[in-house]
């Protein structure tokens, strides 16, 4: 699947009566106040303050080793001055992602997005040995990456069933699968909820395109194949910590793929590894 985009008339015909969330108006105030040559901290936090369930989230986040800071804060303003703009504002993103999609189903939820959230951790992580992206841009590409699949079920109430995520990863998610039954893709459905949200480009087309093959193999773009192997190599740091199997997904679909455009090998995957389980066992404690 080439990188593309999609127009709006494009948009509407691959939604078929999906429902994208609107970006809350917190996030769009937080976003605005970011554009700006020289954003106002106490605004953006007074802003987020108003929330009370955002704000003890926010509290929550910041105080957890994903954000390394030295000293634990009990304010939304400490916070936000102590994170900083792009932090603060790929935090506030993940959160309400979490808070504004709630698909019906028996899919574990809080699972799901358990597992969103290690993974925008350990990809975050990722950038301090790989600096092929900021590290917000990770975190958001992390949270975002897999957003359409409980769009997919809200839509479709067989998608669990046909894609049998009662039995397999999220990870292992065919998007040939959906295109055969659902005429779209919770890659693609993914992307128009990040474009709708104002996401970074980069992280739009990691979204689109963290389950297609060729954007290793055709090597159009080496930046976003980086980008991708990072994030696949995250999903299976992630995996490994948890002692889920993901071999369908990692040795016969991306290993290869992840290991070259990375220049790693299988020995450095393992202390990798160690490293991502430490910083994932601090981040429940």
């Amino acid at each position: 699947m080439a990188q593309r985009e999609f127009d709006d008339a494009s948009a509407t015909e691959l939604l078929k009566g999906i429902t994208i969330p609107p970006q809350p108006v917190v996030l769009q105030a937080v976003m605005m106040e970011q554009q700006r040559p020289e954003p106002d901290m106490q605004k953006i936090g007074k802003v987020i303050a108003k929330d009370i369930s955002l704000s003890a989230a926010m509290l929550r986040a910041a105080n957890s080793p994903a954000f390394g800071l030295r000293q634990k804060v009990s304010s939304i303003a400490r916070a936000v001055l102590l994170l900083g703009m792009r932090n603060t504002a790929s935090l506030v993103t993940g959160l309400i992602l979490r808070q504004a999609i709630s698909p019906k189903g028996k899919m574990d939820l809080e699972k799901f997005w358990d597992d969103a959230a290690d993974t925008a951790l350990v990809c975050s992580w990722l950038t301090t040995r790989f600096r092929f992206m900021a590290p917000d841009q990770a975190h958001l590409a992390g949270l975002f990456h897999d957003c359409g699949v409980p769009l997919m079920m809200q839509r479709f109430p067989n998608y669990k069933d046909v894609l049998r995520l009662e039995k397999s990863s999220v990870q292992e998610i065919s998007i040939a699968v959906e295109e055969q039954h659902f005429k779209t893709n919770h890659a693609t459905i993914g992307y128009i909820m990040a474009r709708t949200w104002c996401l970074p480009d980069e992280v739009r087309s990691i979204v689109l395109q963290h389950h297609d093959a060729d954007v290793f193999s055709q090597g159009e773009d080496v930046n976003l194949s980086r980008r991708v192997a990072i994030l696949n190599l995250a999903e299976h740091l992630c995996c490994l910590f948890r002692k889920e199997n993901d071999s369908v997904f990692w040795t016969n679909q991306t290993a290869a793929e992840v290991l070259e455009t990375l220049a790693i090998t299988e020995e450095d995957v393992i202390e990798l590894s160690k490293d991502a389980s430490d910083l994932l066992s601090l981040s429940v404690q």
